[in-house]
């Protein structure tokens, strides 16, 4: 992140010191900051600084009801070029009565010479909805573009309702290596939720939604197959997409959340996952805490495998054009339309009001596939791409180190794998095939926090 912007947010969280919380009508504040950097590795070495996710947030506080956020991030796994930002956004929320709207904008500045910059509606963001509380005990939720169909939280799965297709294509013509004019859109599924409060503890919630996409109507048509990607013509087709969850929170002693999401054609829109469903619990004893995440996934049968830069597939294989997730020896990947799931737990207790120290247990099964983390089965495999990790077992220790509103959080992680997947690249830099790997690695990474009303990470 480049440091004039460093500058300028802590130089606003200098001046939102003076807010009272209690004061926050008509206010701009430092919301929060979220830092995450992999600092070191056995294998990959120095890490600091090459790959930051940030997030941040300045607010606008007009009053009780009505509120602007100014959102900054950096995120890896979105974009390819190190540190380079991935989305600036402003979003507005305001109620009205028994109604709360929300807009999430987003800003597109062009990489081009001509410089232009565009403000226009995200239209993946589930941060874009109305939501009508009907009675005390019943809500109803319209997310136009994106229900929210992530699951999971140390096994984050992305939108699990992620869909795509080719646009662009004018028939008749084939699916191949060459782009020509075509570009891959991807979009999420909208949808409607209900909500009920069961109790004052305890709400339930399901829902629906729908999405249309384009697809060939040619029947013996198979992106896998060479002899099979020819297009005469092309029709709109819809993908449903349903989820369903509750949560129980007792905000002194425990809380429980559970969520199922899936949808229906997850082979024609090349999806990564088909379904998810994750269930998490927190439970609180004075200074003592233990937490706990168990999660499913299962992968689409035609998984995509696209390029973060160039709106199309991602030519990695040696056979040629293999728009599915394969081998280097062209067939498909060992995890695809295959279920994994991933056990995370952890456990500590607080030293002080500053100190928390714990210790962590992860676990996830050969296909076992989630989208943001470099563990994921599809991501950690062999030199050849053959078999995944085989099973990935991780142990490690963290602390929390509180200071007013900022939390800095160094964890070490040691790592264990079924399968050789974990690559010394400083072997070999220019080929994949010619580096040295092993079942182990150990990874440390750092956390900063920041929060306007305070950050404890394990309150229930």
């Amino acid at each position: 992140m480049k440091k004039p912007l460093l500058l300028a947010l802590f130089a606003i969280y200098s001046c939102s010191e003076v807010v009272v919380a209690k004061e926050k009508k008509s206010s701009f504040f430092l919301e929060y900051l979220d830092y995450e950097d992999r600092a070191y590795s056995q294998n990959q070495k120095t890490q600091l600084g090459e790959e930051v996710e940030l997030d941040a947030a300045l607010r606008y506080q007009y009053n009780e009801n009505t509120f602007a956020r100014f959102r900054f991030e950096t995120d890896p796994e979105e974009n390819s070029v190190d540190n380079k930002t991935s989305l600036f956004e402003i979003r507005a929320s305001h109620r009205h009565e028994s109604v709360l709207m929300a807009l999430d904008l987003e800003i597109n500045s062009s990489d081009n010479s001509d410089g232009s910059t565009s403000l226009g509606i995200d239209t993946d963001s589930e941060d874009s909805y109305i939501k009508w509380d009907m009675n005390d005990s019943l809500s109803l939720h319209f997310f136009p573009f994106n229900f929210n169909g992530e699951v999971g939280k140390e096994f984050s799965t992305w939108d699990v309702t992620r869909i795509y297709s080719i646009e662009g294509i004018q028939a008749p013509d084939t699916i191949n290596y060459l782009q020509n004019t075509a570009t891959i859109t991807q979009k999420t599924i909208p949808g409607i939720i209900i909500d009920t409060k069961l109790s004052d503890k305890f709400n339930f919630y399901f829902g629906g939604g729908v999405a249309s996409y384009l697809y060939p109507t040619d029947s013996d048509f198979d992106l896998t197959d060479s002899n099979q990607r020819f297009v005469t013509r092309w029709k709109r087709k819809q993908d449903f997409g349903y989820q369903i969850g509750f949560e129980y929170r007792n905000p002194k002693h425990a809380r429980i959340e559970f969520k199922y999401v899936g949808h229906t054609e997850a082979e024609e829109t090349g999806s990564l996952l088909e379904s998810a469903g994750s269930i998490y619990g927190i439970k609180r004893q004075g200074p003592v805490f233990l937490e706990g995440e168990v999660t499913y996934t299962r992968a689409g049968s035609r998984p995509w495998r696209l390029s973060r830069t160039s709106g199309w597939f991602e030519q990695t294989t040696s056979p040629g054009f293999q728009p599915v997730y394969s081998t280097y020896n062209g067939d498909t990947q060992d995890w695809v339309g295959k279920a994994g799931y991933g056990i995370a737990t952890r456990a500590g207790f607080e030293i002080d009001d500053i100190t928390l120290l714990y210790g962590l247990f992860r676990f996830q099964t050969k296909h076992m596939v989630y989208h943001r983390e470099n563990e994921s089965a599809h991501i950690l495999r062999d030199a050849d791409e053959e078999k995944s990790h085989g099973g990935l077992t991780r142990v490690g220790l963290g602390s929390f180190l509180r200071y007013g509103k900022f939390t800095v959080q160094p964890e070490f992680e040691y790592m264990m794998a079924e399968n050789h997947v974990f690559a010394d690249y400083t072997s070999s830099l220019q080929d994949r095939n010619l580096a040295t790997f092993s079942k182990t690695d150990y990874l440390i990474t750092l956390f900063v926090k920041y929060n306007f009303e305070g950050v404890n990470p394990f309150t229930p």
